[in-house]
């Protein structure tokens, strides 16, 4: 038996009741994106050839009435994992927040955005760069972000390359299409008010090495099938897969798509002491760290140590202790805790972005 791979749950699909995806308050369109890549040098150049091709990316908002400037409640923006799981099984979510806008979309590579069958057009800086033109092209003034498992990646490193933005008071012309320090600049006129990783794996290939290890055990204790225990222990404990779960693997990308494609990735600090250290100057630390909510699932595969220990030491030590930084257990739940308890997953977010996300008065770091 192969090794648990946190996007391969595909072989569980069971008898299941319906479960609402998208309402008709919503709003759907596609934004083209631009992606870069390089060829391999041929016969005529021996430097690789940079290829920009334009993608579609598939959106959804749900209360689009809601992404008003001036509407207290800002945009929350979800992100789904994978990599190349579509947007379907965070549907659900919608159903517990009806008074703010509440944006999906399908990554390229899978769902209802456009599949490149070339595997060099998929990286997760490319996956970041999608992200910040969708922000531009609904023109978010201030926003959340939340992104689960993979896609809590994606809006880490979106998140982490505000950190190294300047102020906008020294940026001169266009300041939301000029750039300083080599960093794309979204963040100059634009305001990420928080971020919640929810099952993000901090190491990717120590979080599959925890699962195997796991599943080894299972099986050592002659469990009649390690591997559907482990889905229904620590995957999703439903008594049936959700229809949502199962619309959105039925919808998976078929060439950038499970942990495999980014077993490399460990979450790194802003790059703030590099930048200290290259410009003689001391050490420095992060002061403009959005607000950050960890959560997991009780049961989760994704350990508290990889997807709530590890990350709050990332952001203290960036912050030095300043960063307001709350983290969340969800009792009964694994890794897909917004089907398997939509209401105690709701609650615990938007409790969360009430009290620290900036729509309140801030709140002490715990």
């Amino acid at each position: 038996m192969g090794r648990i791979r946190s996007g391969n749950f595909g072989g569980m699909l069971r008898h299941c009741q319906h479960q609402p995806g998208p309402s008709s308050n919503t709003l759907s369109s596609i934004l083209s994106v631009n992606r870069t890549h390089f060829s391999p040098a041929s016969s005529s150049s021996i430097e690789p050839t940079p290829i920009t091709v334009a993608y579609n990316l598939a959106y959804t908002i749900e209360n689009p009435k809601y992404l008003s400037h001036s509407y207290r409640k800002k945009p929350l923006i979800i992100l789904h994992g994978g990599p190349g799981i579509p947007s379907d099984y965070l549907y659900p979510i919608s159903k517990h927040i009806k008074d703010r806008a509440v944006i999906y979309y399908d990554q390229i590579g899978c769902g209802k955005s456009s599949e490149p069958s070339d595997i060099k057009a998929y990286s997760i800086e490319n996956s970041v760069n999608d992200l910040e033109q969708l922000i531009r092209h609904l023109n978010l003034k201030s926003f959340h972000l939340l992104g689960h498992s993979f896609g809590g990646i994606i809006a880490y490193e979106l998140v982490k390359r505000g950190l190294k933005v300047a102020p906008q008071s020294e940026v001169t012309g266009n300041a939301d299409m000029s750039c300083a320090m080599g960093t794309p600049s979204i963040f100059r006129t634009r305001k990420c008010l928080s971020l919640t990783l929810s099952s993000t794996p901090f190491n990717v290939r120590q979080v599959d090495e925890e699962s195997e290890r796991l599943r080894q055990t299972m099986e050592s204790e002659n469990e009649t099938s390690a591997l559907t225990s482990f889905q229904k222990i620590h995957v999703c404990r439903t008594p049936d897969t959700p229809r949502p779960l199962q619309e959105a693997f039925s919808k998976r990308g078929r060439v950038w798509h499970g942990t495999e494609v980014i077993h490399y990735y460990v979450a790194q600090d802003p790059d703030t002491a590099d930048d200290a250290a290259n410009n003689g100057a001391e050490t420095s630390t992060c002061s403009n760290i959005p607000a950050i909510f960890l959560t997991r699932g009780e049961f989760d595969f994704v350990s508290a140590r990889h997807s709530q220990e590890s990350w709050k030491e990332l952001f203290e030590h960036a912050s030095a202790g300043t960063a307001c930084c709350k983290t969340s257990t969800l009792a009964g739940c694994a890794h897909y805790g917004m089907l398997e308890d939509g209401a105690q997953y709701a609650r615990t977010l938007e409790s969360f972005l009430s009290e620290c996300g900036g729509e309140e008065p801030q709140c002490q770091s715990q």
